[in-house]
């Protein structure tokens, strides 16, 4: 199996779609119009989720 590179700008770019709805990062919720994030990007997309909602007071 290949390696995933982790590049920086994705992180936000995947943590966005999620909080909009568009992907997840939990295997159950996947269908047609929600897609997955990649498992290499979980970890740093949940720190960048935690810090973004954090600054907004949620």
């Amino acid at each position: 199996m290949a390696k995933v590179v982790v590049k920086k700008y994705m992180v936000q770019v995947y943590a966005k779609l999620v909080i909009s709805g568009k992907y997840t990062m939990d295997a159950r919720e996947v269908t047609d119009d929600i897609k997955f994030v990649p498992e290499a990007y979980h970890d740093a997309v949940a720190v960048w989720i935690a810090e973004y909602e954090a600054s907004r007071g949620e």
